[in-house]
C-alpha cells in the first residue's frame, strides 16, 4: 500500500475516535456517574406514630422519624400545622387537636449537592364521642328499669357500652335495672370513651337525688359529699355511703365529711324502704399545682445561661413553694439558677401542703461559632495518681448529639462514645486492657444545640 494511503487511513481512524467514539464514551461514563450519584444521594424518611393517628382526649402521642440513606448526622425539622416545633429525631405531645397535621423534613448529611431531603406527614383524628341516655322507671325494690343509649356519634364506630365498670357490650340497651344513678362508658373502636351519668327513677317513690361534693385538698382527707335534695318518697330518709357511713334525716343537706380521694356510691332509702342508688360520686384532689412559668437566658459563646422561676405567677397549689433540681431529694426556696450550660433541667416544685409538680427548665444555646467552646486536651496520664488520669474534652456538653472516636496509628478503633462524661472520662483502657504509651488520633463529629454541625480531629497522647 502506498505511504500516503497509510497516512490517510491513520487520519481517518483518528478522526472517528475523537469526533464520534470519544464523545459517546464520555456520555456513557457521565450517565453512569450521575446515576450512581443520584442513588447515593437519595434519602427517605418515614414516620412511626405511637399509639397511632386516631387519638383520644389527653392521649400522649410519640412520633419518631425513621431515616434511610441519610448519613451519620442527618437533621430533622418537625412542623405542626406549618409551625416549627422541634429539631430532634422524635416529637411528642398530649395536646394535639382533631385535624392537626404534623410533618417532618429530613436533610441528609452525606454532603450531596443539592441537599438531599425527604418529607413525610401524618394527620391526627381526635375522638369526640357524643351520646344521650334515656331511662324507663323501675318499680320500688324491683329490677325492671332500662337505660338506652341514643344519638351516639363521634369517634370511630362501632361502639361498645359498659355499665358501672362491668365488661363492655355491643348492645346499647341495659335491662333489669333497679332504680338509681348509673355510670355508663361509651367506648369507640380506638379505645376512646365518654362517660354518662343516667338516672333510673322509681315509680311512685324516690325519683331523683341531687348530690354535690367538695374536693380533697392535697395531702388531706377533707372531702365532702352532700345530698342536697330528694325528690319523691316519704321522709325520713337514710343515706348509706359505700364506706359504711350512715346518715338519717328529714332535712337537707345530708353531708358526709372527712373523705379521702376516691369513687363512692350511696344507697338512699325512704320511710317505706324503697331504695334509690347513686353510683360513682368521684372526689378529686384540689389545689394541685397547675403551671410553673419559667424564664430562661441562653448560654452564649461567652457566658453560661440561667433560668428564673416566676414564683408570683405559679397557678394552683398552696403558697410557700420550694424547688428541687436533684429529683426531689432536697428542696429550697431558691428560684434563680445561674451559671448553667445548655441543657434540659428536671425541676420539681412542692407547695406548703406537700403537693408536687414536675416540669423541665430548658436553657437554650445561642452562639455563632460553638466550635470555639470545645477544647480537646492533647494528652493524659492514666497512672492512678489522681492527676490527669482521664482524658478531658472541655465544652462537649454544648453538643446535643455527637460521636467521639479514637484510633491507633494503624487505624484500629480503641475508643467510641456518644455520651462522654468528663467526670468519669476515658482512662486509656480498651476492652478492659490498658493501651500502651503512644499517640492516638481522635475524630469528634456532632451537632450543637443551635443545630450547627461541628467536626474536630487531632491527636491525644497517653503517657504512663
Amino acid at each position: 500500500m502506498p505511504f500516503l494511503a497509510y497516512i490517510s487511513m491513520f487520519a481517518l481512524t483518528k478522526y472517528i475516535f475523537h469526533r464520534i467514539l470519544l464523545p459517546v464514551l464520555a456520555g456513557v461514563l457521565f450517565m453512569c456517574h450521575d446515576a450512581k450519584a443520584q442513588d447515593t444521594c437519595t434519602t427517605k424518611v418515614s414516620i412511626q406514630v405511637t399509639p397511632g393517628a386516631n387519638i383520644c382526649q389527653g392521649t400522649q402521642v410519640s412520633v419518631t422519624a425513621l431515616d434511610s440513606n441519610a448519613g451519620t448526622l442527618p437533621t430533622f425539622m418537625w412542623y405542626l400545622n406549618g409551625q416549627l416545633v422541634s429539631s430532634n429525631p422524635d416529637y411528642s405531645s398530649s395536646d394535639l387537636s382533631d385535624g392537626d397535621s404534623l410533618a417532618v423534613v429530613l436533610t441528609s448529611s452525606r454532603g450531596c449537592v443539592p441537599l438531599a431531603r425527604d418529607t413525610e406527614s401524618v394527620v391526627f383524628h381526635k375522638s369526640d364521642i357524643q351520646a344521650t341516655g334515656e331511662a324507663t322507671p323501675a318499680t320500688c325494690n324491683q329490677e325492671d328499669g332500662t337505660i338506652t343509649l341514643v344519638n351516639v356519634s363521634g369517634g370511630l364506630a362501632p361502639y361498645t357500652f359498659s355499665l358501672n365498670g362491668k365488661p363492655a357490650q355491643a348492645d346499647s340497651v341495659f335491662t333489669d335495672l333497679e332504680a338509681g344513678m348509673y355510670g355508663i362508658y361509651v367506648i369507640d373502636q380506638a379505645g376512646c370513651n365518654r362517660w354518662l351519668g343516667v338516672d333510673v327513677p322509681i315509680d311512685s317513690s324516690i325519683s331523683h337525688v341531687s348530690v354535690s361534693d367538695s374536693p380533697v385538698n392535697c395531702g388531706k382527707t377533707d372531702g365532702t359529699i352532700s345530698i342536697d335534695t330528694i325528690e319523691g318518697g316519704e321522709p325520713p330518709y337514710t343515706a348509706i355511703l359505700s364506706n359504711g357511713s350512715t346518715l338519717t334525716s328529714s332535712t337537707f343537706p345530708m353531708t358526709f365529711t372527712g373523705l379521702p380521694v376516691g369513687a363512692y356510691s350511696i344507697d338512699v332509702q325512704d320511710a317505706s324502704g324503697c331504695t334509690f342508688k347513686v353510683f360513682y360520686v368521684n372526689l378529686w384532689m384540689d389545689h394541685m399545682i397547675n403551671d410553673v412559668p419559667i424564664t430562661s437566658v441562653a448560654q452564649t459563646c461567652y457566658a453560661f445561661g440561667s433560668f428564673t422561676i416566676d414564683v408570683q405567677n405559679i397557678t394552683g397549689g398552696v403558697g410557700d413553694f420550694r424547688f428541687s433540681l436533684d429529683g426531689g431529694n432536697t428542696y429550697s426556696y431558691q428560684s434563680v439558677y445561674t451559671g448553667l450550660p445548655t441543657d434540659e433541667y428536671p425541676l420539681m416544685v412542692m407547695d406548703s401542703a406537700g403537693c408536687k409538680y414536675s416540669t423541665q427548665a430548658y436553657v437554650p444555646f445561642e452562639c455563632d461559632h460553638p466550635e470555639d467552646l470545645i477544647y480537646v486536651f492533647n494528652g493524659f496520664t492514666p497512672n492512678s495518681d489522681g492527676t490527669n488520669d482521664t482524658w478531658t474534652v472541655s465544652g462537649i456538653e454544648i453538643l446535643k448529639s455527637y460521636k467521639l472516636q479514637v484510633f491507633s496509628r494503624w487505624g484500629q478503633k480503641v475508643f467510641y462514645t456518644e455520651d462522654y462524661d468528663n467526670n468519669n472520662g476515658w482512662d486509656g483502657m480498651n476492652h478492659g486492657a490498658p493501651l500502651p504509651e503512644a499517640t492516638y488520633f481522635y475524630i469528634l463529629e456532632g451537632v450543637a444545640w443551635n443545630d450547627v454541625k461541628i467536626e474536630k480531629h487531632g491527636s491525644v497522647t497517653i503517657v504512663r
